[in-house]
């Protein structure tokens, strides 16, 4: 829930701009903090996955906050319920049984060390998509989504990485994580 994890402060106290500032990756991230100096962080990647309704999310950040910044960092994925009713969500032994192997690839993940590459054919992919991509507000006239367009290619970048990732441990981005990525990323 995005909303409990930020806080109603999160704006104020600066999580919001830290976020921001890791969402893009930086080699070195700093903070100077009251109780234990300067903590670094070398070699930031950010990744999240958080849920909220639009009333949350006005709940923890400044209406104007919306367009730029952070919320221009985010995917945001919206469904109506109201044509699939599920009285009681399945948990059985099916979803039991994936929780351990779920949990287990998580773990090795996060022990994954170094930097992505993609491989020749993906980098080549890659350069082509970024530099034919439409302009941000050929895609959207209205200037409160144009943040998102110009972002588009980091979100697939992203999207890559963790499909990569969800296949095995050598960090390279092959040309079917990317062709996956952009099709998710354009529906």
């Amino acid at each position: 829930e995005l909303p409990s994890f930020l806080g109603t402060d999160a704006y104020k106290n600066g999580l919001i701009a830290d976020l921001t500032t890791l969402y893009d990756c930086p080699d070195l991230w700093s903070k100077e903090t009251h109780i234990r100096q300067v903590e670094e962080i070398a070699g930031a990647y950010l990744c999240m996955l958080g849920g909220t309704t639009a009333e949350g999310l006005f709940d923890v950040m400044p209406k104007g906050s919306v367009t730029q910044g952070f919320t221009a960092r985010l995917l945001f994925i919206h469904a109506l319920y109201n044509e699939k009713r599920v009285v009681e969500k399945p948990w059985g032994a099916k979803q039991e049984a994936l929780m351990e192997p779920l949990k287990h690839d998580l773990k090795h993940i996060a022990t994954l060390r170094g930097g992505a590459k993609f491989s020749d054919v993906a980098r080549v992919m890659w350069a082509d998509y970024y530099v034919n991509r439409p302009q941000a507000d050929e895609e959207f006239a209205d200037t409160r989504l144009q943040g998102y367009a110009a972002r588009k290619p980091f979100y697939a970048k992203k999207l890559a990485l963790l499909l990569s990732v969800s296949e095995g441990d050598t960090l390279i981005i092959e040309a079917h994580h990317l062709e996956k990525a952009f099709k998710l990323i354009e529906e």
